[in-house]
């Protein structure tokens, strides 16, 4: 077994190699890997992929997504994964991820797995964040039985008619209840000097300031795709790549006619997030409802929400069928404490998260 890197500059190449194209085993969609060559905040020399091959395949590989604090550069891990007849690759991919990186790792939304190996090796410091919340508007009984119970897949069609049945009760429902939002929208195309003061002003105490070259970056430059744009078939892929529905947004809210938020919105299949935010927390709770109705329009079942402010306002509208807490973490390295400041605040969409 031996370890190759591929760098942002060789991803193209990476591509059309028989090693990408023969292998049992895809490390990296192709739109992903061309949203890696677009990052505004990676150079060609830092690496995207860490791949384990032996015999001309590969078994193993670990992704890293370049960013910046400041002026300093970190990586995300963005995906790990080994085959099952290869697991003992997966702990020297971690390490090999930990040493290409130069230590200047960052890794949040950790699986219990990864986070207990990270804990178990102490490569990292691990801090418990406030935990974010999934609330529910429709149900997908089709998609939640026949997980919980395998007989239930023979009536896969009925759930399936059920559902539809239930969603649309709840969607009458949801509308007669929710507060229609006093505010106008508008999508975002280009940023104006005025969208991007109005950033800067709202995101003062954030570990990873987006500029607006990289939230446009992360809107032109998706990694899911809806099913059926996708060029490609992804079977051999361990990570989402296409999608029954995936829409991306960045929109302008107004009220009054001055700008109270600037938003990026998510849906992928039938759940609604809002990975970037900027606003003034006294105008929360008309971008919980706003979101509220997106949910309806986009008929979305849910929505996944750490934010902590717009958690309590959703909350406050007290219009959820049922709702679930959900646990978010978040790692670095000890040799980038210096750029960790007591009171820093992450975005949802921070990491990989903002893509999928």
């Amino acid at each position: 077994m031996r370890f190759k890197h591929i760098h942002i500059a060789e991803l193209a190449t990476f591509l059309e190699s028989d090693l990408y194209l023969q292998s049992t085993h895809c490390p990296i969609s192709r739109h992903r890997a061309i949203s890696q060559i677009n990052n505004p905040q990676a150079d060609p020399e830092d690496v995207a992929l860490v791949l384990a091959v032996e015999e001309k395949q590969i078994i193993g590989y670990i992704g890293l997504l370049p960013d910046r604090i400041g002026e300093e550069r970190v990586y995300w891990n963005s995906c790990w994964w080994a085959s099952d007849k290869h697991r003992t690759v997966a702990l020297p991919l971690l390490l090999e991820f930990l040493k290409v990186a130069d230590k200047r790792i960052l890794l949040t939304d950790m699986p219990p797995h990864t986070e207990q190996i990270i804990r178990k090796l102490k490569i990292a410091k691990i801090i418990n964040l406030p935990a974010g919340m999934v609330g529910y508007v429709g149900v997908k009984l089709a998609d939640w039985l026949p997980v919980r119970a395998s007989f239930m897949k023979r009536f896969k069609r009925l759930l399936q008619i059920i559902d539809n049945i239930l969603n649309t009760l709840f969607k009458i429902y949801f509308k007669l209840r929710i507060a229609k939002p006093t505010i106008s929208t508008t999508p975002i195309e280009q940023f104006t000097y005025h969208d991007e003061s109005f950033m800067n002003l709202h995101s003062s105490g954030e570990l990873i300031r987006r500029s607006p070259e990289g939230l446009m970056w992360i809107l032109n430059y998706p990694w899911v795709l809806t099913k059926g744009t996708a060029p490609y078939q992804y079977d051999h892929y361990y990570f989402t790549a296409v999608a029954k529905k995936a829409k991306f947004e960045l929109v302008r809210l107004q009220k009054n006619n001055e700008l109270i938020a600037i938003l990026y919105l998510r849906v992928i299949n039938d759940q609604l997030v809002a990975p970037y935010i900027y606003c003034d927390r006294r105008d929360m709770d008309e971008i919980a409802r706003f979101l509220m109705q997106k949910m309806l329009e986009e008929d979305c079942t849910n929505i996944l929400v750490y934010n902590q402010l717009l958690k309590e306002a959703l909350l406050r509208e007290g219009s959820f069928l049922f709702k679930k807490e959900v646990a978010r973490n978040f790692a670095w390295h000890p040799s980038i404490d210096h750029l960790m400041d007591v009171a820093f605040k992450l975005q949802d969409g921070d990491g990989d998260v903002a893509f999928c």
